[in-house]
Protein backbone atom coordinates (compact mmCIF):
# COMPACT_ATOMS: atom_id res chain seq x y z
CA UNK A 1 0.00 0.00 0.00
CA UNK A 2 2.77 1.89 0.77
CA UNK A 3 4.35 2.14 -2.91
CA UNK A 4 0.60 2.29 -4.32
CA UNK A 5 -0.03 5.94 -3.37
CA UNK A 6 0.78 9.07 -5.49
CA UNK A 7 3.57 9.76 -2.74
CA UNK A 8 4.87 6.73 -1.99
CA UNK A 9 6.24 6.47 1.79
CA UNK A 10 9.28 4.25 0.95
CA UNK A 11 9.92 3.86 4.37
CA UNK A 12 6.91 2.35 5.42
CA UNK A 13 7.22 -0.06 2.54
CA UNK A 14 11.22 -0.53 3.17
CA UNK A 15 10.24 -1.86 6.99
CA UNK A 16 7.25 -3.68 5.58
CA UNK A 17 9.10 -5.53 3.03
CA UNK A 18 11.87 -5.97 5.28
CA UNK A 19 9.99 -7.35 7.76
CA UNK A 20 7.62 -9.52 6.02
CA UNK A 21 10.86 -10.83 4.24
CA UNK A 22 12.56 -11.51 7.46
CA UNK A 23 9.71 -13.41 9.00
CA UNK A 24 9.70 -15.48 5.44
CA UNK A 25 13.05 -16.72 5.93
CA UNK A 26 12.63 -17.13 9.52
CA UNK A 27 10.16 -19.85 9.14
CA UNK A 28 12.83 -21.14 5.55
CA UNK A 29 10.17 -20.25 3.43
CA UNK A 30 12.51 -19.10 1.35
CA UNK A 31 11.27 -18.37 -2.26
CA UNK A 32 8.47 -16.14 -0.74
CA UNK A 33 11.06 -14.12 0.90
CA UNK A 34 13.34 -13.74 -1.83
CA UNK A 35 9.96 -12.52 -3.86
CA UNK A 36 8.92 -10.14 -1.36
CA UNK A 37 12.81 -8.98 -0.76
CA UNK A 38 13.32 -8.19 -4.76
CA UNK A 39 11.37 -5.55 -3.92
CA UNK A 40 14.44 -4.13 -3.13
CA UNK A 41 16.21 -4.39 -5.92
CA UNK A 42 13.58 -2.23 -7.86
CA UNK A 43 10.47 -0.95 -6.54
CA UNK A 44 12.55 0.38 -3.42
CA UNK A 45 16.02 1.13 -5.01
CA UNK A 46 15.73 4.50 -4.21
CA UNK A 47 15.39 3.39 0.26
CA UNK A 48 17.96 4.33 2.08
CA UNK A 49 17.13 2.83 5.36
CA UNK A 50 16.73 -0.93 4.78
CA UNK A 51 18.01 -1.61 1.06
CA UNK A 52 21.31 -3.22 2.54
CA UNK A 53 19.52 -5.59 4.50
CA UNK A 54 16.57 -6.20 2.27
CA UNK A 55 19.37 -7.12 -0.51
CA UNK A 56 21.37 -8.90 2.15
CA UNK A 57 18.20 -10.98 2.80
CA UNK A 58 16.77 -11.50 -0.62
CA UNK A 59 21.00 -13.16 -1.53
CA UNK A 60 20.75 -15.37 1.30
CA UNK A 61 17.15 -16.42 0.37
CA UNK A 62 17.85 -17.15 -3.31
CA UNK A 63 20.99 -18.99 -1.99
CA UNK A 64 18.43 -21.73 0.33
CA UNK A 65 16.27 -22.19 -2.35
CA UNK A 66 18.67 -23.11 -4.57
CA UNK A 67 19.20 -19.96 -6.72
CA UNK A 68 22.87 -19.00 -5.67
CA UNK A 69 23.60 -18.69 -9.75
CA UNK A 70 20.93 -16.22 -10.03
CA UNK A 71 21.71 -13.77 -7.08
CA UNK A 72 25.33 -12.73 -8.40
CA UNK A 73 23.43 -10.06 -10.01
CA UNK A 74 22.15 -8.58 -6.89
CA UNK A 75 25.38 -9.75 -5.11
CA UNK A 76 26.78 -6.80 -7.22
CA UNK A 77 23.97 -4.40 -6.65
CA UNK A 78 24.96 -4.78 -2.70
CA UNK A 79 28.53 -4.34 -2.52
CA UNK A 80 27.98 -1.57 -5.22
CA UNK A 81 25.86 0.48 -3.11
CA UNK A 82 26.40 -0.59 0.24
CA UNK A 83 30.09 -1.29 0.18
CA UNK A 84 30.69 -1.34 4.02
CA UNK A 85 27.48 -2.78 5.24
CA UNK A 86 27.74 -6.46 7.01
CA UNK A 87 25.30 -7.75 4.72
CA UNK A 88 27.78 -7.68 1.85
CA UNK A 89 30.34 -10.40 4.07
CA UNK A 90 27.42 -12.06 5.05
CA UNK A 91 26.24 -12.58 1.38
CA UNK A 92 29.74 -13.35 -0.10
CA UNK A 93 30.26 -16.14 2.45
CA UNK A 94 26.71 -17.70 1.41
CA UNK A 95 27.28 -17.64 -2.46
CA UNK A 96 30.99 -19.08 -1.70
CA UNK A 97 29.58 -21.87 0.06
CA UNK A 98 27.13 -21.98 -2.33
CA UNK A 99 29.67 -21.89 -5.59
CA UNK A 100 31.79 -24.32 -3.78
CA UNK A 101 28.72 -26.97 -3.42
CA UNK A 102 27.95 -25.95 -7.26
CA UNK A 103 31.83 -27.14 -7.65
CA UNK A 104 32.57 -23.75 -9.14
CA UNK A 105 35.73 -23.43 -7.16
CA UNK A 106 37.16 -20.43 -9.00
CA UNK A 107 33.46 -18.66 -8.31
CA UNK A 108 33.45 -20.11 -4.27
CA UNK A 109 37.29 -18.57 -4.10
CA UNK A 110 36.28 -15.52 -5.26
CA UNK A 111 33.74 -14.68 -3.09
CA UNK A 112 35.22 -16.12 -0.34
CA UNK A 113 38.46 -13.64 -1.00
CA UNK A 114 35.50 -10.57 -0.50
CA UNK A 115 33.97 -12.35 2.10
CA UNK A 116 37.70 -12.13 3.51
CA UNK A 117 38.72 -8.77 2.96
CA UNK A 118 35.59 -6.97 4.06
CA UNK A 119 36.26 -4.63 6.84
CA UNK A 120 33.31 -6.40 8.84
CA UNK A 121 35.37 -9.89 8.65
CA UNK A 122 38.39 -8.85 10.44
CA UNK A 123 37.38 -10.93 13.41
CA UNK A 124 36.33 -13.62 11.78
CA UNK A 125 39.54 -13.96 10.48
CA UNK A 126 41.16 -14.43 13.75
CA UNK A 127 39.31 -18.15 13.87
CA UNK A 128 42.10 -20.54 12.49
CA UNK A 129 40.29 -22.80 11.23
CA UNK A 130 37.77 -20.33 9.33
CA UNK A 131 41.48 -19.24 7.95
CA UNK A 132 42.36 -22.67 6.98
CA UNK A 133 39.03 -23.19 4.80
CA UNK A 134 39.89 -20.05 2.80
CA UNK A 135 43.70 -21.09 1.92
CA UNK A 136 41.87 -24.13 0.81
CA UNK A 137 39.39 -22.76 -1.26
CA UNK A 138 41.59 -19.65 -2.47
CA UNK A 139 43.91 -22.61 -3.63
CA UNK A 140 41.34 -24.84 -5.28
CA UNK A 141 39.81 -21.73 -6.84
CA UNK A 142 43.53 -20.56 -8.78
CA UNK A 143 43.82 -17.59 -6.75
CA UNK A 144 47.21 -18.28 -5.28
CA UNK A 145 48.92 -14.95 -4.42
CA UNK A 146 45.75 -14.55 -2.43
CA UNK A 147 46.30 -17.74 -0.97
CA UNK A 148 49.83 -17.73 0.35
CA UNK A 149 49.04 -14.23 1.80
CA UNK A 150 45.85 -16.36 3.97
CA UNK A 151 48.77 -18.57 4.83
CA UNK A 152 50.73 -16.52 6.52
CA UNK A 153 47.47 -14.68 7.92
CA UNK A 154 47.61 -18.17 9.56
CA UNK A 155 50.72 -18.67 10.77
CA UNK A 156 50.06 -15.25 13.11
CA UNK A 157 47.20 -16.31 14.28
CA UNK A 158 47.86 -19.59 14.91
CA UNK A 159 51.83 -18.85 16.65
CA UNK A 160 53.79 -19.77 14.19
CA UNK A 161 53.82 -22.60 11.84
CA UNK A 162 55.10 -25.00 13.92
CA UNK A 163 51.82 -24.56 16.16
CA UNK A 164 50.05 -25.39 13.11
CA UNK A 165 51.87 -28.28 12.21
CA UNK A 166 50.58 -30.84 9.67
CA UNK A 167 47.79 -29.17 7.89
CA UNK A 168 49.82 -25.95 7.71
CA UNK A 169 52.86 -27.52 6.41
CA UNK A 170 50.56 -29.92 3.71
CA UNK A 171 48.15 -26.50 2.58
CA UNK A 172 51.93 -24.35 1.61
CA UNK A 173 52.83 -27.35 -0.59
CA UNK A 174 49.41 -28.03 -2.41
CA UNK A 175 49.42 -24.05 -3.15
CA UNK A 176 53.15 -24.63 -4.57
CA UNK A 177 51.79 -27.47 -6.47
CA UNK A 178 48.68 -25.61 -7.49
CA UNK A 179 50.61 -23.04 -9.03
CA UNK A 180 53.34 -25.06 -10.94
CA UNK A 181 55.46 -24.00 -8.66
CA UNK A 182 57.32 -27.78 -8.71
CA UNK A 183 60.52 -26.67 -7.18
CA UNK A 184 59.15 -25.49 -4.35
CA UNK A 185 56.18 -28.16 -4.31
CA UNK A 186 59.16 -30.73 -3.99
CA UNK A 187 60.65 -29.04 -1.07
CA UNK A 188 57.24 -28.36 0.73
CA UNK A 189 55.78 -31.66 0.40
CA UNK A 190 59.42 -33.54 1.33
CA UNK A 191 59.58 -31.33 4.17
CA UNK A 192 56.23 -32.82 4.79
CA UNK A 193 57.23 -36.44 4.60
CA UNK A 194 60.24 -35.77 6.69
CA UNK A 195 58.42 -33.97 9.28
CA UNK A 196 55.65 -36.90 9.34
CA UNK A 197 57.12 -39.94 8.44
Amino acid sequence: EALKSEAPDLKAAGVAALGLGQMHYNLEQFPEAAEVLKLFAKELSEDQYYRCRGLGYLILSMVESDQGKAAAGYFNLLKTRCQKDPSVANAAYALAEDSDDRGDFRKAAIYLLQFAKHPTASEDLKNIDLLMKIVQTLSDGGLISDARHYVEIAKQVGGGASNLGRELLYMEAKIAYSAQDWAAAVKTFQGYVDEYK
